[in-house]
């Protein structure tokens, strides 16, 4: 994989795993909550240092596994 690959997956994975978090933490009651899902992630991420670190540490942690995967 090169550097753009790398960078394009790393951001794909961040928005799943917002997704994904905001989900688990705070999993929406009604059709109103669950439409602003995405839009309450990226906020929280935006906002919520707590929050970030999680979804960096799960990224950075499937990157690494993708990288040892590719280099062996």
């Amino acid at each position: 994989m090169n550097d753009w690959e790398i960078d394009r997956l790393a951001d794909k994975l961040t928005l799943f795993f917002i997704r994904y978090l905001q989900a688990v933490e705070c999993p929406p009651v009604r059709i109103e909550e669950f439409n602003k899902q995405e839009t309450l992630g990226l906020d929280k991420y935006r906002n919520d240092p707590v929050f970030y670190r999680k979804v960096q540490h799960l990224t950075a942690c499937i990157l690494q596994i993708v990288n040892e995967a590719n280099h062996e």
